[in-house]
Formats: C-alpha cells, structure tokens, sequence
C-alpha cells in the first residue's frame, strides 16, 4: 500500500493554535509519534526512512531539512496531543485558526 505524504507547510514554526493542516494530518501526527516513541507500528523504522514514508522528506538529499521537518512534527504532534488537545476537540473558532 503506497500512503501520499501531506503537504506540509513552508514554514515549520507552528504557533500555539489548531491549524487546519492539524486537523487534516492528525493521523500522521500519530504515525510520527509512534515512531519517535519508540512504538515502532511501521516495522522498527528509524527517524531517516519513517520521514520519508510518512512526511515525503527525502533524507539522503538533505538531511538536515529532513530532520527540521521531522522534529517539527514530532514536536507538534506532541503539543497536539497535551497543551492543544482541548482547543482540537473544542473546535474554538476564537482560537483555531482556519
């Protein structure tokens, strides 16, 4: 099964509110952090070819941009899931930017 990585945003300095592409990639936050946490649901995949199935990076071209964009998304995929929870499933249209 091939899985089309999302479009990810130019800018990878998510602020502190729900963004649409949140609510479009919340499952591919929970594919990132089953991977940095060691969960290992893609078959013990490391951070350099989990970025590339799951986020469309391409480590061996540029790894350094492959790894912002993965910490990026690891960090946010956590903030989505403790401080941004309530604001992902409250929907707040004052704080959730769309």
């Amino acid at each position: 099964m091939t899985v089309t990585p999302p479009p990810r945003p130019e800018n990878l300095d998510f602020p502190d509110t729900v963004l649409p592409y949140d609510r479009a990639n919340i499952l591919t936050y929970a594919r990132v952090l089953d991977v940095a946490e060691g969960r290992d649901i893609i078959d013990g995949r490391d951070w350099r070819e989990a970025s590339s199935i799951i986020l469309g990076c391409d480590p061996d071209k540029d790894e350094a941009a492959a790894r912002r964009c993965w910490d990026a998304h690891v960090a946010r995929a956590r903030w989505i899931t403790t401080e941004g929870l309530p604001l992902f499933l409250g929907g707040d249209g004052e704080r959730c930017r769309g």
